[in-house]
């Protein structure tokens, strides 16, 4: 693949300003978690990109970026009073229970996501 010129990351083209509404909807909800969440978000941010480093592989980016929106929206949602926090119990995959964020419906499934990186 060739390589693409190297750009400032505020330059990169479709890249949400810094004042964008949802960019400070989720910022909202990050600056509201409990400082081991946010260290664990962060923690997750450095292995995604040490893999990608190591390997090469966009898929580390691309799951991170996917996790982190949909942890940023399930945490923002006031209905969703039940989020696994980091060090509490798992919530019960079996769960019928749904609910309706921006990108459509969550089920069980999705949640995986939560229990894969214990937020």
């Amino acid at each position: 693949m060739p390589q693409s010129q190297k750009m400032p990351f505020d330059s990169l083209p479709g890249l949400p300003s810094r004042d964008d509404q949802e960019v400070r909807a989720l910022m909202k909800t990050f600056d509201r978690l409990p400082a081991d969440v946010t260290s664990e978000v962060t923690r997750c941010l450095l292995r995604a990109a040490l893999g990608h480093e190591r390997t090469g592989d966009d898929w580390y980016l691309t799951r991170l970026a996917e996790d982190a929106l949909f942890t940023m929206r399930l945490h923002g949602d006031a209905t969703c009073g039940d989020v696994p926090k980091v060090g509490q119990p798992h919530l019960d995959l079996a769960s019928p229970r749904r609910m309706d964020l921006r990108r459509g419906s969550v089920d069980s499934q999705l949640l995986v996501i939560l229990n894969a990186i214990n937020l």
